[in-house]
This record gives structure tokens, sequence and C-alpha cells, in this order.
């Protein structure tokens, strides 16, 4: 079953969330100050009925506070403190830390992956595009401040929309400069 639980009672650190690559994780609950990834092909992934209780089973811990997570595939990019990091879980029993971003002017609140850009909702610095085409030596590309303070990204078809805490929805058009 592949649901996405509403609440996970007893489990008080962890949030499980499936992507594209039957990887689990988890987005870091009140509280709680690393991220924690799990394979669902490992995990006993039983949604009870009702309960929103999840058997997982812990494969390691990927350090310091973590703020949000994306993943493309596998990779998953973390805002793990002031940084962006990209770690490589093309082995889930064995993640692999493969390079992290100069810091930010924020840690980030969202993140949202298309193609080789990360976008990071970067609080009260706003939208930042990190190239991320490059694991081992992400950087920031562009960025636009936003009224109040970026908590939210999602990207579609050459947009990116920001959830700005006191400026509503914010709708940017995302365009590689001529070159």
């Amino acid at each position: 079953m592949n649901r996405r639980p509403k609440s996970l009672g007893t489990i008080a650190c962890v949030a499980a969330i499936a992507t594209t690559t039957a990887l689990w994780c988890s987005p870091v609950a009140p509280g709680c100050h690393s991220a924690t990834v799990v394979s669902a092909s490992t995990a006993a992934a039983q949604v009870t009925e009702g309960t929103g209780e999840v058997n997982l089973v812990l494969l390691d811990t990927l350090g310091g506070p973590v703020h949000a997570l994306a993943s493309d595939g596998t990779r998953v990019f973390a805002a793990l403190g002031l940084k962006l990091a990209v770690f490589d879980l093309a082995m889930p029993e064995q993640p692999r830390l493969l390079g992290t971003s100069a810091p930010l002017p924020y840690p980030g609140k969202a993140i949202a992956v298309d193609g080789p850009w990360a976008f990071v909702a970067d609080d009260y610095a706003g939208l930042l595009v990190v190239d991320i085409s490059d694991a081992a030596r992400p950087r920031v590309v562009a960025g636009v401040d936003t009224p109040g303070r970026a908590v939210d990204v999602a990207v579609a078809g050459g947009h990116a929309v920001v959830a700005d805490h006191l400026g509503g929805v914010r709708m940017l058009g995302v365009r590689e400069p001529a070159r």
C-alpha cells in the first residue's frame, strides 16, 4: 500500500513520504534534529486503516538540523543547517554525501527540484535557485526576494510558485539567460 499517512502516532520523529524510487524520507518533526532515510523495500510499509501507524526500518541517519527535503530519483536534497546538501541514495543502506552548497542566508524552508535546478524557499531571503548539475558543488545562481518569508515552493512548466508568509502566492517565470 503506497499511502501517505496523516499522522504517525507513536513514531515521534519520523514522518514518511513515498518517492518515485520507493525510498522513504522523513522531514523533521517538531523537536527532532535529523533526517531519517529508510527503504520501502526493506521496511514493512503497512498502514493500519484509520490509525495512521506506519512500521519503518531505520537504515541510517543523516546528520544535523534538517528543515526540508526533496528528491529527484536516487538523490535527496536536504536543507541541512544553512546549506543545501546533496545525498546519493542509490544504495539506501549506505547513503553518501555528494556535496553541499556555500551557506545560504537562512535555513531553507522548502525545496523543489526540476532538472538541473533546486528551488529553495529560503525564509527572509526569498526564493533561491541552486544549480545542482554538479552534485559535488551545488551553487546559488539566482534569487528573488519576496515581501515576507518564503515558506514553500513548487515548480511546474517553467514556473516557480512561492508561498510567502505575508505576500501570498507568487508566480515566477523560470528562464535560462540567452548565451
